[in-house]
């Protein structure tokens, strides 16, 4: 639970190493509460050769801000900003663009696999 008392608040994640081209969705469940009804959340990554993140790397989607339990999914692999030979490094979540209560019960990026390559799967929580 945490309380944003600005128009930014950011949450990033420890370093992973997932190639560009097997990352998917990325999903939150969240409660937010605010004095608006819908806000705003963005999802940033660090690709390999950057130094920090990018406002040209990101997806936002819709938030509610009713008090309840909500799961919002993005698609990253459906945004068309990666690259063939990055790997994401690093995620940041910017859960809300106004002063909000937020409650998050869990985060998963959710990666593809290739069989013929016998790569792992592996999902982030």
């Amino acid at each position: 639970m945490i309380r944003a008392e600005g128009e930014d608040p950011i949450m990033a994640s420890p370093p992973i190493n997932i190639p560009s081209l097997a990352i998917g969705e990325i999903q939150v469940t969240m409660s937010v509460r605010a004095a608006q009804p819908t806000l705003h959340g963005e999802w940033y990554w660090l690709a390999s050769g950057q130094h920090e993140f990018s406002p040209g790397l990101k997806v936002g989607f819709p938030v509610l801000a009713d008090g309840e339990w909500h799961t919002y999914r993005v698609n990253v692999a459906q945004s068309g900003m990666l690259l063939m030979g990055d790997d994401i490094l690093r995620v940041r979540f910017d859960p809300v663009n106004a002063p909000a209560e937020i409650a998050i019960r869990s985060i998963t990026i959710f990666t593809h696999c290739d069989s013929s390559q016998r790569e792992r799967c592996i999902c982030y929580r």
